[in-house]
């Protein structure tokens, strides 16, 4: 299988939405940016269609939860803007303009670099079920190969929107994104999407399994120093657009190798990236006996999970180590 190796960077230069580079970004820089995306300028009208949901087997439906709500149906004119459920963007569902001096009404493929932001709602996609790790499938696993077979997650892209549920979790705050480009190699109808900008915060809590990894203290990246990161081993979150789409198919999504920040050893093949769960002194719950600087296989609860891209923060609620202590990291001096 040919993936790209997407490594937990865990760094204050890293750009907190631009995900090219496969990083986890700082996580107190990433929370901050991912709720002032969310709280920006959303429309008072988002919740009076929020309605009550209803979920079975990961399908999104929506009830008036009042029979004086509004209707469900959004107004405003079609743009030019194609989400990726392959429905238009109407001019009532932006909510912010960047870059330019118009209009959402008269807003072209004209006014290039004009970057769109869409409060209320965004796209995700459920998880293939399909998870391979180096702990429990050490044969898959050559240093940066796999040798499994290739899979793509051939899930429909959903539009959610604030209220929705997904996989088990209701958004609670959402964020679209698009910008005008003349990129001429885009052949595919969501060309202007941005996953830049773009993410979900959601309710509930998920138990996963995965490798926990506490890092060590660090004298050249001290805002790295303590920090707690989660690699998923399963695939169960719902998964965001990435920052690489196929020029001809747009966003599809397949499972790629994930490494841990300085471990290259600990591998996954997944749909979910990296997550953080802030630093070990802040950690409320017992981590069963993971130091700084250790790595073990555990089964992680997590809540106020927020996902941006293939990555994302959650705070962690329990942790059960399954394996004994698979590797320790000394501090960098």
């Amino acid at each position: 299988m040919k993936s790209r190796i997407v490594v937990c960077v865990l760094s204050l230069s890293v750009a907190i939405f631009s995900l090219s580079l496969g990083g986890c970004s700082n996580y107190e820089s990433l929370s901050q940016n991912s709720t002032q995306i969310y709280s920006e300028n959303r429309s008072d009208s988002l919740s009076q269609t929020e309605g009550t949901v209803n979920s079975q087997n990961g399908e999104i439906s929506r009830e008036n939860s009042s029979e004086n709500s509004v209707s469900s149906v959004p107004a405003g004119e079609t743009t030019f803007l194609i989400g990726l459920d392959s429905k238009a963007i109407l001019t009532s569902e932006i909510t912010r303009l960047e870059n330019t001096d118009t209009t959402p009404e008269a807003l072209t493929a004209e006014d290039l670099w004009a970057e769109i932001y869409c409060d209320g709602f965004a796209f995700l996609k459920e998880p293939s079920g399909t998870a391979y790790d180096s702990y429990n499938k050490p044969e898959l696993f050559d240093g940066y190969n796999f040798l499994g077979n290739e899979i793509e997650n051939t899930n429909e892209w959903k539009r959610v929107n604030i209220g929705d549920e997904i996989c088990g979790l209701k958004i609670k705050n959402a964020a679209a994104h698009f910008t005008v480009n003349d990129f001429e190699s885009y052949e595919f109808p969501e060309r202007y999407f941005s996953n830049n900008g773009t993410g979900v915060e959601l309710d509930g809590e998920m138990e996963i399994e995965g490798f926990l990894h506490v890092l060590p203290d660090n004298a050249f990246y001290t805002q790295d120093s303590r920090l707690v990161e989660f690699l998923p081993c399963e695939s169960k979150l719902p998964i965001a657009p990435n920052d690489n789409p196929d020029w001809e198919k747009g966003y599809i999504t397949r499972l790629e190798l994930y490494t841990l920040y300085g471990n290259e050893d600990f591998l996954t093949c997944c749909d979910n990236g990296c997550y953080q769960l802030g630093y070990l002194d802040n950690i409320a719950c017992s981590l069963d006996g993971i130091e700084k600087g250790d790595i073990a296989y555990v089964r992680a609860t997590l809540d106020n999970i927020c996902i941006v891209g293939n990555d994302g923060t959650a705070t962690l609620i329990s942790v059960e180590r399954l394996s004994d202590i698979l590797a320790h990291d000394e501090d960098i001096i």
